[in-house]
C-alpha cells in the first residue's frame, strides 16, 4: 500500500474480506466490506444479520453493522447505518482516508457510483491487482490447508472408484463424488467428465462399459482453501492406445513438475509440458495452457500459458495440468498440485497419475 501510495483498501469481494478480515457472510450472496487503512485500525462492516456469524478469535476488532435484523431478546436490532454504501462512506470519511484503493473488478457499480458522488475529494484507484499479487503468495498455514484440501480430494476419488460398476452412469458417479467430499468436510464445486465422448461435459447418463475410460476432473474447497485435480481410469484393462496416451501425459506432468522453481518463467513450464506430450509420440499436440495458480479459489494467478513472461516465486502454489481431448475416442488429464520452492517444489498431492484399472 505504501508502495502504490495508497492510505486504505476497499475490500468488498467475499474471498478477500475472507483473506484479509478472517470473515465471510452466512449467504454468499450478501455484501460486507472491510476498510484496511495503512497506518490505522481496520474497520470489518458488515450485515447486521451476520453480527453472530463473526468467529471469536477475528483479528479485526473494530466492526460496524448495516441494515436491521431482529432477534426478540436483543439489546439492539438495529445496524449503525442504513446499508452498505452509507457505512463505507462514513467510515472513509471519518478516517479522513483520501488516496483508496478499491477492487475494481468486484465493486458493486451502485456502490462505486454512491462513493464518488458523496466523496468527491477522494481519489479511488484500481487496486484488484494489488491483492491478486497479494494473493499468489502462501503462507505456511495456506500451504497446509491446500495440502489437506488435496487429500481430501484424493481420498474421495479413492473411495468412489471402488464403488463404480459396469453399467453406471457417469452422473451417478458424480454424486458419488460430491457425497464422498461432503462426507471429508469439504463442499465440491464441479465435476467434469467427458471420458466417454472424447471432451469436458457435465456428467451425462452413458453408462460405462469395459474399456471405457472414466474422466473426472473435480474442483472442491476444504477449510476454505480450493482443490482442483484430474484422474483418469479404465473399467477392465486399457488398451494400447489408451495407454500410450496417459503414459504420454504423465511423462509431461512429470516433465513440467521437474522444471517448477523460483525465477522459471510460467512461459517455460508451458512450453516444457507442451513439447514432452510431442516427444512422446503425439507430434501435433497443442495447449493453450497447462495449469495455474490455486489458493482461495480453484483457478488463480498465474496461469501457465506460452506467452506468460511472469517468474515463479517461492510460496506459489500451482496445478500444472496435461489434458488429451480426442473426439470420438476419450478425454483424458492428469493434474497436480505443488507448492513453489527456491530449488523445485513440494507436491501436495501424492496420488498415482496412472491409468487406474477399476
Amino acid at each position: 500500500m505504501h508502495r502504490d501510495n495508497l492510505d486504505t483498501l476497499l475490500v468488498v469481494s467475499r474471498d478477500n474480506v475472507y483473506y484479509l478480515g478472517d470473515f465471510s457472510t452466512l449467504d454468499p450472496t450478501d455484501k460486507s466490506a472491510l476498510i484496511l487503512p495503512a497506518n490505522d485500525e481496520p474497520t470489518l462492516l458488515q450485515s447486521k444479520s451476520d453480527e453472530n456469524v463473526i468467529p471469536k478469535d477475528c483479528w479485526v476488532k473494530d466492526r460496524k453493522f448495516f441494515g436491521q435484523f431482529y432477534i426478540e431478546g436483543a439489546a439492539n436490532n438495529e445496524g449503525d447505518f442504513r446499508n452498505l454504501a452509507e457505512g463505507v462512506c462514513a467510515i472513509l470519511k471519518a478516517k479522513h482516508l483520501k488516496q483508496i484503493g478499491i477492487e475494481d473488478k468486484s465493486i458493486p457499480f451502485e456502490l462505486y457510483q454512491t462513493l464518488r458522488k458523496s466523496l468527491p475529494d477522494c481519489d479511488f484507484r484500481m487496486a484488484s491487482g494489488l491483492l491478486e499479487e497479494l494473493r499468489t503468495i502462501k503462507s505456511d498455514i495456506e500451504i497446509d490447508r491446500l495440502r489437506r484440501a488435496a487429500r481430501m480430494w484424493e481420498d474421495s476419488v479413492i473411495s468412489v472408484y471402488g464403488q463404480i460398476s459396469e453399467g453406471m452412469a457417469e452422473s451417478a458417479v458424480a454424486n458419488a463424488l460430491k457425497a464422498a467430499v461432503a462426507s471429508r468436510g469439504g463442499d465440491c464445486i464441479w465435476v467434469e467428465m467427458g471420458g466417454l465422448v472424447g471432451f469436458p461435459t457435465l456428467p451425462s447418463e452413458n453408462q460405462l462399459h469395459r474399456g471405457d475410460i472414466l474422466h473426472i476432473d473435480m474442483g472442491a474447497t476444504c477449510n476454505g482453501y480450493g482443490t482442483d485435480m484430474a484422474r483418469d481410469a479404465v473399467l477392465g484393462e486399457p488398451n494400447d492406445r489408451q495407454r500410450k496416451v496417459n503414459n504420454a501425459l504423465t511423462y509431461a506432468l512429470k516433465k513440467a513438475v521437474e522444471s517448477v522453481r523460483a525465477g522459471v518463467k510460467a512461459s517455460d513450464v508451458f512450453k516444457i509440458g507442451q513439447q514432452a506430450v510431442r516427444d512422446a509420440g503425439f507430434p501435433l499436440y497443442w495447449r493453450h495452457n497447462i495449469g495455474h495458480g490455486i489458493g482461495l479459489r480453484c483457478h488463480e494467478n498465474p496461469v501457465l500459458t506460452p506467452t506468460n513472461q511472469i517468474e515463479l516465486r517461492t510460496g506459489m502454489v500451482i496445478n500444472i495440468e496435461i489434458p488429451y481431448y480426442i473426439k470420438g475416442f476419450a478425454a483424458f488429464n492428469v493434474e497436480s498440485t505443488m507448492a513453489v520452492t527456491k530449488d523445485g517444489s513440494n507436491l501436495l498431492s501424492t496420488l498415482d497419475r496412472d491409468l487406474y484399472v477399476l
